[in-house]
């Protein structure tokens, strides 16, 4: 079984076994909403617009990455602007494989430390709250990006008391992580010192 997550210099046995059980938990749901319909996030594409719009003053056509794409709408929103792209859609497993052939000019199914080449613009979208290594996540695309390049990262809020993140939903020992999660937001708050 592939490391997809893990960082080689994490020595924390917990976070290694959640993310073992988060890799095996993506390998054997049949249920999870991403791998069900396309997703529409056309609001935060519109957010993301100007970004585009400026870039494109600049270079003729991007180079997209979206990290995490499960059934994207993105390089469809963005044809239908008619803007010029390269799009490369990236996820953990083949079973949208089908799917993005039908609309991106590149897939990649592996971990994004495997990933060649660099981009202009990498998208995840409500992904990061699925990620167990998130400095790790960060450094890894930070070293995608072309010069000038963005990273945008679309996220829900955090500082919803009882928000418990859809890497954890699944786990057998859910209200005990649930507890430990909003005591450790306690402490960020009271000591404003992130574990990351």
């Amino acid at each position: 079984m592939k490391n997809i997550i893990s960082h080689p210099s994490i020595d924390n046995l917990i976070v290694q076994k959640l993310s073992i059980h988060l890799q095996r938990f993506y390998e054997n749901v049949n249920n999870y909403p991403a791998y069900q319909n396309p997703i529409y996030h056309d609001d935060f594409y519109l957010l993301i617009d100007p970004i585009v719009k400026s870039m494109l003053l600049k270079k003729k056509k991007l180079k997209i990455l979206e990290i995490g794409a499960g059934k994207t709408t993105y390089p469809i929103y963005l044809k239908n602007k008619g803007y010029e792209f390269n799009f490369t859609a990236q996820d953990i497993n083949d079973r949208n494989k089908s799917y993005l052939e039908k609309i991106c000019d590149n897939i990649i199914i592996d971990d994004i430390q495997n990933i060649d080449g660099q981009y202009d613009l990498i998208i995840s979208t409500f992904v990061f709250e699925h990620i167990c290594f998130p400095r790790f996540f960060l450094e890894s695309i930070d070293k995608l990006l072309l010069p000038h390049g963005w990273h945008i990262l679309i996220s829900p809020r955090y500082d919803f008391c009882i928000y418990i993140p859809p890497s954890i939903r699944y786990h057998k020992n859910t209200y005990l992580l649930q507890f430990y999660i909003i005591f450790q937001r306690l402490i960020t708050k009271i000591t404003t010192n992130q574990d990351f």
